[in-house]
């Protein structure tokens, strides 16, 4: 299984993001996917989730090779506790889109309280309608977590529109990056989709049912054969006005 092969979303996410030097926070960051390359090179880097599953899983990853300037912490987007006006940049990579939707705007305001005036905000949430791998995540979800991935992608743009009308804050740079997903066969693609959620339990008959509805939806005949799926990230750069 190669994911990204080319490196291509963190090399976008890098330039965009620019950490060198920058005190930075990450909200929504899982199990710390983009935290230790984004904190290499940042003077202080943040990184906080709601989920205490997932910190935990962020410290047990980062245990050994741990950044002085790289922490997790347990803390709510909508109310984080921390300083105003303390950051020079917010980070959301695949994580707007998830907190509930009506809290997004609540987390929007908050990330503005903590980010100092002319401090950067990148998102970074799947694009619509979907790509190949975040369409059989949407199935996941929909089956097993009982949300519609792709009201909450919409309704997060639409917030985010409201925020830059209402001027919190400025569009500066939007991009959309799309990469390919190489795996061996078929039973290795259901494997890496079920590794996104490590929050499901799977079972025997749970894994017979999405292996199901993927191979329907991706018109696999073969379970054998080697597959490449496509990802994109629709990432959007905004300034605190």
């Amino acid at each position: 299984m190669e994911i990204d092969p080319t490196n291509l979303e963190s090399e976008t996410l890098l330039d965009m993001v620019k950490p060198t030097g920058k005190n930075i926070l990450e909200v929504g960051c899982g199990d710390g996917r983009a935290s230790f390359y984004m904190a290499k090179d940042a003077s202080n880097y943040l990184a906080i989730d709601s989920d205490k599953d997932a910190i935990l899983r962020a410290h047990k990853k980062f245990s050994t090779n741990q950044l002085p300037n790289l922490k997790f912490e347990t803390l709510d987007a909508t109310n984080t506790g921390l300083a105003e006006n303390s950051f020079d940049i917010v980070f959301m990579l695949c994580a707007f889109h998830e907190i509930e939707t009506n809290k997004q705007e609540q987390a929007l305001l908050e990330a503005h309280r903590v980010l100092k005036r002319g401090g950067k905000l990148i998102i970074a949430d799947p694009l619509e309608p979907p790509s190949q791998m975040q369409l059989l995540c949407n199935i996941v979800c929909e089956d097993f977590l009982h949300f519609d991935h792709s009201v909450s992608v919409k309704h997060s743009k639409s917030i985010l529109a409201k925020a830059v009308s209402d001027r919190k804050f400025d569009e500066l740079e939007h991009k959309i990056c799309s990469i390919n997903n190489m795996f061996e066969n078929f039973g290795e693609l259901c494997s890496s989709i079920e590794s996104v959620f490590p929050e499901i339990d799977w079972d025997v008959t749970q894994r017979d049912q999405i292996k199901k509805e993927f191979r329907k939806s991706l018109g696999v005949k073969n379970d054998d054969q080697k597959m490449i799926l496509s990802d994109e990230l629709d990432i959007t750069l905004l300034t605190k006005c």
